[in-house]
């Protein structure tokens, strides 16, 4: 069985991404290995369990991007793109990604820029809440003060997708913790990191095990199909594309309207929300990639039988294609 490739991304100690490096390779994570562990943190001690079991590492602070004058956006992108080079060096593949990135204590939430740069469903996070119950930081002091103004009894763990918006990505798997009358905010801290250590460990078997379910986007495994007037040339056949809102962008620099538009003002942000992300371009029927875009580096889409104007894009450097749900029908 082929051996597969994860990357853990984390913030401090370390505890979570030490159990999985405890379980990979093991009946626990069979054929599994920990190939990269990345921090947004120079000084987090997981950096030095990861070089301890003999795990390339590497470091990038988002303060250090801003004091250079660059943005969280930027920030991200640039994440992506060097977590992407350095595993591609790894594994001596090139354009390889990653058959998992793992999300353990990692204190950044990451934007649709860097979730773009990664096949849908490749990320799981570990979240210290129950699903809907204390989406964000600070989830376990906000439970136990929740407790404390007898609004719950219990909190718990989750193992799930990622998605663009916090913690509310495709639930893998949950476990309830009850708060104790007895409970400190100490105690109930160490029983709740207790329980990740497990869930963290069986969430990434059962992730790499699995297909990506898709909650809260929509599958298209069917077609489709121009949605200019008298073309119903077939621009996609074969394979899936995914919509979710995860994939909302704005507008590409010099993106030309369809014809017939009175100008380009009704090219406007609202028709790139929720696109249709088509992974692997062999998926293509009838598509022609034209010229690219002098403001983004962006190679544009159209349809190859009436070329009536362009249906989406491939963003520069990226083997992702976005399709425009305006300019497609689904069928």
């Amino acid at each position: 069985m082929a051996v597969k490739n994860i990357v853990v991304l984390i913030s401090g100690n370390g505890s979570n991404l030490q159990a999985l490096i405890d379980a990979q390779n093991t009946p626990a994570l069979p054929n599994i290995k920990i190939v990269l562990v990345v921090s947004n943190r120079v000084s987090a001690f997981g950096l030095t369990r990861a070089t301890q079991a003999g795990i390339p590492t590497f470091s990038m602070s988002l303060k250090a991007h801003k004091d250079a004058g660059k943005t969280r956006s930027e920030y991200d992108v640039d994440l992506a793109t060097a977590i992407l080079a350095r595993f591609q060096e790894i594994v001596g593949v090139p354009a390889a990604v990653p058959d998992l990135v793992v999300l353990a204590g990692f204190m950044h939430i990451v934007s649709p820029e860097f979730l773009m740069r990664f096949p849908p469903g490749g990320l799981v996070n570990l979240h210290p809440a129950l699903p809907g119950e204390f989406d964000g930081a600070h989830a376990i002091d906000r439970a136990f003060a929740a407790f404390g103004e007898g609004k719950i009894k219990r909190t718990g763990v989750m193992v799930h997708r990622v998605i663009a918006e916090v913690d509310r990505g495709e639930v893998l798997l949950t476990e309830e913790i009850p708060i104790l009358p007895t409970d400190t905010l100490s105690t109930l801290e160490d029983r709740i990191h207790a329980i990740e250590h497990g869930i963290i460990v069986r969430g990434v078997k059962l992730a790499l095990g699995g297909g990506y379910m898709g909650q809260m986007s929509e599958k298209l495994a069917t077609k489709l199909t121009c949605a200019v007037p008298g073309c119903k040339s077939v621009i996609l056949r074969a394979g899936y594309a995914e919509k979710d809102s995860s994939f909302s962008l704005d507008p590409p620099a010099d993106f030309p309207a369809l014809p017939g538009a009175s100008n380009k003002d009704e090219l406007n942000s609202s028709q790139f929300e929720s696109l249709w992300r088509v992974s692997d371009k062999m998926d293509f029927d009838n598509i022609a990639f034209s010229l690219v875009l002098p403001g983004s580096g962006h190679r544009m889409l159209a349809c190859a039988d009436c070329e009536a104007g362009p249906v989406g894009f491939q963003p520069a450097g990226m083997e992702v294609c976005f399709i425009i749900p305006d300019r497609v029908k689904a069928e």
